[in-house]
C-alpha cells in the first residue's frame, strides 16, 4: 500500500468515533497485520529474551518475587506471555488505551505452546481469568507518565517498540516516572525501532523516508492511531540520563554501506541535515539503564 495513502485513511479514521476498534478491524481483516506475521512473531521472541538476559546480567540483585512492569502491553502482549512462561510471578502491564484483545491473546499462547514454550496449563475464557492465570496486573486505561506507584516498588521495566511513537516530552515525563517507581540498583531494558514506520507497509520508500520532511510538513502524515516521533539516537539517550538513568549497556543496529548511500542521497530537512549521517542512519537501539 502507498505510504501516503495508509497515511490518509489512518488520519481520517483518527477523526471518526471508535477509531480504535475500526483500526485494529482494517488492521486484523483487511490488511492482515494480525495475528503478527511469523517474523514479526519471532522478533518478538527475541525481544523478550534480550529484556530477560538484561534484567538477569545488569540487574545488581535479582528475586523470585521481583515485580516485572511493562508499559505499551498493545494488543496481544506477547513479550508478557514469554515472561510468564519463563517463570515471571509479578507483572503489571500498563497502556493509555485498553487495546487488549483477548483473541489474539489466545493465539498467541497456541504459538508460543507449538514453538515449545510451557503455556498448556494457561486458561481463561475471558480477559479476567486469563490474565489473572498468568499473573498480570492489567491497568488500562493508565497514565505511565503519573502511574500512582509507590516509589522503588519495581524491580525490572521493559518496553518494545513503544517509545517511538510517544511525543518527546510525554517521553521525558514517563521515564522520569520510570526512574521514580524503580527500586534502586534495578534496570529498564528498552528496544526503539528509529525506522519510518511506513516503510513496512511500502516498500519503494526507505527506512529513512519521514527525514525530508520538516516538522510541520510531516504533522499531515502523523496521526494518534500511528504517531512517529521521529527522534534519533542522541535524543533517547539525552532524555534518558537527563531522568538520571545510567547507561549500562547499549546496541545499536547501524546502517549498511548502501542505506547511508541512501541518506546521502536523501534531500534531508533542516532538522537532521548536518548530522552525522551514520548516528542519523540508526535503524533500531536497545538500551539498558540502571537506576
Amino acid at each position: 500500500m502507498n505510504w501516503k495513502l495508509k497515511a490518509a485513511i489512518q488520519k481520517t479514521i483518527s477523526h471518526l468515533p471508535y477509531s480504535g476498534q475500526l483500526n485494529y478491524f482494517l488492521q486484523r481483516y483487511v490488511t492482515k497485520g494480525y495475528p503478527a506475521p511469523e517474523s514479526i512473531f519471532n522478533k518478538k521472541i527475541v525481544n523478550a529474551n534480550k529484556h530477560l538476559h538484561a534484567y538477569k546480567i545488569f540487574s545488581r540483585e535479582t528475586a523470585p518475587d521481583d515485580t516485572f512492569y511493562e508499559f505499551g502491553a498493545g494488543w496481544d502482549i506477547l513479550i508478557p506471555l514469554i515472561y510468564s512462561s519463563k517463570g515471571v510471578q509479578k507483572q503489571i502491564l500498563l497502556d493509555i488505551n485498553d487495546l487488549l484483545k483477548i483473541d489474539l491473546v489466545q493465539a498467541n499462547i497456541s504459538r508460543l505452546i507449538s514453538k515449545g514454550f510451557p503455556l498448556e496449563n494457561i486458561s481463561g475464557s475471558n480477559k479476567e481469568d486469563l490474565l489473572k492465570n498468568l499473573r498480570i496486573n492489567f491497568l488500562a486505561p493508565h497514565d505511565a507518565r503519573s502511574t500512582g506507584f509507590p516509589s522503588n516498588s519495581i524491580q525490572f521495566i521493559s518496553n518494545t517498540d513503544t517509545l517511538e511513537h510517544i511525543p518527546k516530552d510525554d517521553i521525558f515525563l514517563i521515564m522520569k516516572e520510570c526512574y521514580r517507581i524503580l527500586a534502586p540498583g534495578k534496570i529498564v531494558s528498552c528496544v526503539i525501532d528509529l525506522r519510518d514506520h511506513y516503510t513496512y507497509f511500502d516498500n519503494t520508500v526507505s527506512a529513512y523516508n519521514f527525514l525530508t520532511f520538516s516538522e510541520k510538513e510531516w504533522r499531515p502524515y502523523n496521526n494518534y492511531l500511528h504517531y512517529q516521533n521521529r527522534l534519533r539516537y542522541s535524543d533517547y539517550k539525552k532524555i534518558f540520563e537527563d531522568c538520571g538513568f545510567e547507561i549500562v549497556f547499549e546496541e545499536c543496529e547501524s546502517p549498511t554501506p548502501s542505506e547511508l548511500e541512501t541518506l546521502k542521497s536523501l534531500p534531508l530537512s533542516d532538522d537532521f541535515a548536518g548530522k552525522d549521517l551514520n548516528e542519523l542512519g540508526i535503524k533500531e537501539i536497545w538500551m539498558i539503564l540502571r537506576k
